[in-house]
This record gives structure tokens, C-alpha cells and sequence, in this order.
């Protein structure tokens, strides 16, 4: 697995500052988020299909990355991952594990240097691919994934900023056929974007979707 920084100047040119292998063994279904200040966060399958989440020190300029700690943030598997900034020093993400669909909520100092873990909750008994999340309030978030059948779900749950509780609003299913390649965004106005793979794969589509504050 890989960390890498890019300088971007003013006409557009792209150019690579610096670059850190950061797990020599395992490094995909990466979800990467900024925490706060340097500290960055990043949620991947590791080794031997293990969940890890690990913290980076990356200045402004990009000229060093820095792994400061990596945990286990699920001992059996982590695959999927969408991972969200709560407040400066909590996150959430959104995983498929061994056998069902999960949320949890991690602590971190903003410097990187410790991760706990706060809360877990099961979102759904089965698969869970193709996850993201997006921010619908202060409390609130939206998931999108492919569930049940393949077909396509959107959830809404309440998720304290501290990270010590998880409660499930509402739930949706947005395609009957198959939903894959999910991105979501918050378009602002209580509307959000979601962008998706179809029908058998042969189509994609862009919807939108209101959700008031709470869900």
C-alpha cells in the first residue's frame, strides 16, 4: 500500500512531491480523509484480508508523509471501506466485514498517534459493496451500497460527533436490479447526488435525493 503527494500549480501541471509504502504486505479498498491540522486517516484491507486503519503526518507542501500508528480495525476482514470525518478527532466508516455490513466510529488525537475505537453497529446481515458516505447534518449520515439481491439501498443513521452512539433512521431501496460504483454528494439544500452503475452493468446514472436534517 502506497501514500502518495502531487504539486498542483496554477496551469494545471501535476508533478509527484513524495511517495511512502506504508504496508509492504497489503493496501486496497483504500478510503483516505483528512482529520485535522497534518494528520490525515486511512481505512484499507490489509493482510490476509484484515481491516487496518493508520495515521499520516503530511505537511501542507506534501514534501514528507509520515505513518505515525496503524490498528486493526477489524481482525477478520474489511472490504469496501467509505470513511467520513466527524469532528477533528473522530471518524466514521462503513465496511463490509466477514459476514455483514458494519459502521463504527474510531477516537483520534489530532496527533494521529493513538486510535480507539467507540462504537460498532451492524447496518445490515449480508454483503455490502461498492460503499460510500456522505454528511447530512451535524448527526446524521447517508450510505449507500450494494445489498440484498445486488440491488441498490440508501440508509440515514444518527451518529453522535463523539462517536458513542449509532442509531439507524431510514432505509431505502433506490434500485431494484443491481447498483454498483456508488459515489454520493452533498449538493447542498437537503439534496444529495448519488452517481451509480445499473442494470447489469450496462448503465450508469446520476439521481438525486432529498433528506431533511434528521434522516
Amino acid at each position: 500500500g502506497y501514500i502518495q503527494t502531487f504539486k498542483v500549480d496554477a496551469a494545471g501541471n501535476i508533478s509527484s512531491k513524495k511517495r511512502l509504502e506504508h504496508d509492504t504486505s497489503h493496501g486496497t479498498d483504500n478510503a483516505f480523509t483528512h482529520l485535522t491540522g497534518t494528520t490525515y486517516v486511512l481505512a484499507y484491507r490489509g493482510q490476509s484480508n484484515r481491516g487496518k486503519m493508520s495515521t499520516f503526518t503530511i505537511p501542507a507542501d506534501g514534501g514528507s508523509i509520515t505513518k505515525v500508528k496503524t490498528v486493526d480495525m477489524d481482525g477478520n476482514t474489511a472490504q469496501y471501506n467509505a470513511i467520513h470525518k466527524m469532528t477533528d478527532s473522530t471518524v466514521v466508516v462503513v465496511y463490509e466485514g466477514q459476514t455483514k455490513f458494519l459502521m463504527k466510529t474510531f477516537q483520534i488525537p489530532s496527533d494521529g498517534k493513538t486510535i480507539t475505537e467507540k462504537k460498532s453497529e451492524t447496518i445490515y446481515e449480508g454483503k455490502a459493496d461498492w460503499n460510500a458516505i456522505a454528511q447530512v447534518d451535524a448527526n446524521t449520515y447517508i450510505i449507500a451500497t450494494q445489498g440484498k439481491d445486488d440491488d441498490g439501498y440508501l440508509y440515514t443513521y444518527d451518529v453522535a460527533p463523539d462517536g458513542s452512539s449509532i442509531a439507524k433512521v431510514a432505509e431505502l431501496e433506490f434500485d431494484d436490479e443491481k447498483s454498483l460504483h456508488h459515489t454520493l454528494y452533498n449538493a447542498g439544500s437537503n439534496s444529495f447526488v448519488l452517481a451509480h452503475t445499473g442494470t447489469s452493468n450496462s448503465r450508469t446514472y446520476g439521481k438525486m435525493f432529498t433528506i431533511p436534517a434528521d434522516g
